[in-house]
């Protein structure tokens, strides 16, 4: 099994990536989000047309199982906003292999540092960028 990994496309990937974000916050009903299915579209339609903003589709033998969503937040900073992979490709290393694969083609264009924010409650992405060796540095706190 080899997976690959490449940069979005909005006729090709639009429908994928917009599907699986609303499928993500309904397995973890903790995450904040606020949008119905036609906001999350409109967000994503925005979203690709900011040049600051990197979806990239993860392939396992040529099948769509996942997406990595960055956005470059100051020259060379990106943070990774979502890592998603449909549950039955977790816990097989492919998530790790695209983020490092897409951490390399981000240095390339000059980013020095990527960041995340991970809610308190979400053990496993915490266990997940620690083991791809991210530091914790703050905390964000807000007001519902």
């Amino acid at each position: 099994m080899s997976s690959q990994i490449k940069k979005a496309n909005f006729t090709e990937d639009f429908s994928f990536i917009v599907k699986n974000i609303i499928t993500f916050y309904k397995e973890n009903p903790k995450e904040l989000f606020l949008s119905s299915k036609e906001r999350v579209k409109t967000g994503v339609k925005q979203l690709f047309k900011d040049k600051n903003n990197f979806y990239y589709i993860i392939f396992l033998e040529n099948k769509k199982i996942g997406f990595v969503q960055m956005l470059r937040t100051h020259n060379d900073i990106t943070e990774i906003i979502i890592i998603y992979l449909q549950k039955k490709y977790r816990d097989k290393k492919i998530g790790r292999k695209a983020l490092t694969e897409i951490i390399e083609e981000m240095k390339n264009l000059g980013i020095k540092m990527f960041k995340t924010e991970i809610n308190t409650h979400n053990d496993r992405s915490k266990h997940f960028f620690k083991k791809q060796h991210f530091k914790k540095h703050s905390s964000i706190y807000l007001l519902k």
